[in-house]
């Protein structure tokens, strides 16, 4: 299969990158071009293989070549500002030569995952060939702001491609690894696994034929039908030695026993990569489609080995659209790559699920905050609580920096929460020297503060636990917050509040609930159905009644009526089971920016 590959941000550029070296090395040909487009100069510059003059640099103009600092939202703004200038590149690539677009990108930063999607839906609107994705997912440790990245760019991306090959990091670190030699490895890992799947079928001249050819049309129907994607691969070393075609078919008995050897070690392969480290861990059961690509060199290939592979992985994924072939290399191992197209039960993409709903909800608590009385310079030193579960331990730290401009040079600090077994520690600190610490073992708190005492900062620390829910009622969530942290100052009688924090709080049952209602929720608000409309109604009013079962059952119901109604109006151009999950990351906020007018990541 050749491949026009467009390296976006600087994973993308250093994995297209490392293909091109894969290319040299192996003769593969599976890139024919090669582009990389960065906001950041720097990483242009240390790219070694791809032609200096298919390096785009975007955003000069708005970031003189220094990169957006993660910030994926200025990434798609200038994506989509500069898209001509990426225009200009690809308008070199030979395209009638190429099976497909690959965009390749680092999901958890600024340029790849906010321009990627841009990129994409720009490639389909011009081009007939297929547009496919390759995401890398950020690893854990690396940060909040790259898995909120990541959960945002992922919906988007795999919305504008054909297909999303995803790789996840976080399954491919290794503990006590550094950051660059983890990356290299990476790297060296995602170009193995696609090179094996990608090369199938590019035969040069003088090449040993496959005997069950896997050709590009066998991939891009694998990918067909949109959704997600992940690749196994297993290899075993082997002795190079003459053979070719003929030596498949020995009859002698040290043939027959070589055949025998050859196929187990086949089926072997297939059932180590399916089941082994994929790309993008996942159950293999309800896969979509599947493509079996086993290479090696041709003495240590046979149908027999790949016919029960491909047989065994029908029976492990259920889909009857199983593909498979050979790929004959001179080298010195066997190796089987799997791929599998549109798959469903993802743990990682579940995380990722529930990261966007949180930030959905942190949305709305910062616009819930309240500020009444006399300004008061303040910061909040640390994350703000998320939505909390009935019984869980919170912590909040509050920093009041110069408690006395605009204010009495003497006045009471007041405290509230409504936490369970809440205290409070308050510590007043001049120029980063500690003056006192006082300690509160209640709900509230009262401290008197004078200037004479040299305070130049306040920090301020609560705890305690999420208290039981007094009311359920999933259209209004303000029922069903409390409060953190109030903060008040006390002058002359008279009480003006600082500031205040709520955050949603829930149960395991009412979360779940919760989230039925919101996915059924988007699928109703596109059909005309009146029974959908009042099984969604049912849903909530369950809900408000504790019956959270019932709600669920309802919200699904509801749900299901909605899509036989609009059948003939997908909600997105993706596969099967992928619908739902991308709507559920999209969450509410999401899907209505998404109907804005102008490209916005969702």
């Amino acid at each position: 299969m050749q491949l026009a590959m467009i390296g976006f941000g600087q994973a993308g550029g250093k994995i297209v990158d490392k293909f091109l070296e894969y290319d040299q090395h192996t003769g593969s040909g599976i890139v024919r071009s090669a582009v990389a487009v960065n906001t950041a100069k720097a990483d242009l510059l240390g790219l070694e293989r791809i032609p200096e003059e298919n390096r785009v640099l975007i955003g000069q103009a708005r970031v003189k070549g220094h990169g957006v600092g993660a910030d994926n939202e200025l990434g798609a703004e200038i994506a989509e500002e500069d898209i001509d200038e990426v225009q200009g590149a690809i308008d070199n690539i030979p395209v009638h030569e190429i099976d497909a677009f690959l965009i390749v990108a680092g999901l958890g930063g600024g340029t790849g995952s906010g321009g990627s999607p841009v990129l994409a839906k720009h490639l389909k609107r011009i081009y007939t060939e297929p547009v496919y994705g390759l995401g890398v997912l950020p690893g854990g440790d690396e940060g909040g702001i790259y898995t909120l990245n990541a959960a945002r760019s992922f919906q988007t991306f795999v919305r504008e491609v054909d297909n999303l090959l995803v790789f996840d990091n976080d399954a491919w670190r290794k503990t006590g690894e550094s950051v660059e030699g983890g990356y290299e490895q990476i790297n060296d890992e995602i170009v193995r696994r696609f090179g094996v799947l990608f090369g199938a079928g590019e035969v040069g001249t003088g090449d040993d034929v496959a005997e069950s050819v896997v050709d590009s049309s066998e991939i891009i129907n694998t990918l067909s039908g949109g959704g997600i994607s992940t690749v196994g691969y297993a290899a075993e070393s082997v002795e190079m030695g003459s053979g070719g075609l003929l030596s498949r078919f020995k009859g002698d008995e040290e043939g027959s026993m070589e055949s025998a050897n050859t196929t187990n070690r086949i089926t072997s392969l297939v059932r180590k990569a399916a089941l082994g480290r994929l790309t993008l861990p996942c159950e293999i059961d309800g896969a979509e489609r599947a493509l079996l690509v086993v290479s090696g060199p041709p003495k240590h290939l046979n149908r027999k080995g790949i016919e029960r592979g491909r047989k065994w992985l029908e029976e492990q994924t259920g889909s009857m659209e199983v593909r498979g072939g050979d790929y004959p290399v001179e080298e010195p191992n066997v190796a089987a790559a799997v791929l599998l197209s549109g798959v469903h039960n993802v743990p990682r993409i579940k995380e990722l699920q529930q990261v966007a709903i949180e930030a959905q909800d942190n949305i709305d608590d910062a616009a819930s905050l309240v500020v009444v009385g006399p300004a008061v310079a303040i910061t909040v030193a640390g994350d703000q609580p998320d939505p909390t579960e009935v019984g869980e331990d919170v912590s909040m730290t509050i920093t009041l920096e110069e408690p006395f401009a605009d204010a009495p040079d003497q006045w009471t600090l007041r405290g509230e929460s409504e936490l369970d077994d809440a205290s409070w520690t308050v510590t007043t600190i001049e120029q980063g020297r500690t003056i006192d610490t006082s300690e509160y073992g209640s709900a509230t708190f009262e401290q008197d503060l004078d200037i004479e005492n040299g305070a130049t900062v306040v920090e301020i620390t609560v705890e305690g636990t999420a208290p039981e829910m007094t009311e359920f009622n999933y259209d209004n969530v303000d029922a069903e917050r409390f409060t953190v942290a109030s903060i008040g100052r006390a002058t002359d009688g008279n009480v003006n509040t600082i500031e205040s924090w709520e955050v949603r709080r829930f149960t395991q049952d009412s979360n779940e609930a919760r989230q039925a209602i919101a996915d059924a929720e988007e699928v109703v608000a596109g059909s005309d159905s009146e029974e959908a409309r009042n099984l969604l109604g049912d849903a909530k009013a369950f809900y408000a009644n504790e019956e959270f079962d019932r709600a669920i059952d309802n919200a699904e119901q509801a749900g299901e009526t909605a899509e036989q109604a609009s059948s003939s109006l997908p909600l997105l151009p993706i596969a099967g089971g992928a619908v739902v999950l991308i709507v559920v990351v999209a969450g509410v906020l999401y899907y209505r920016k998404q109907q804005q007018s102008g490209y916005k990541l969702q």
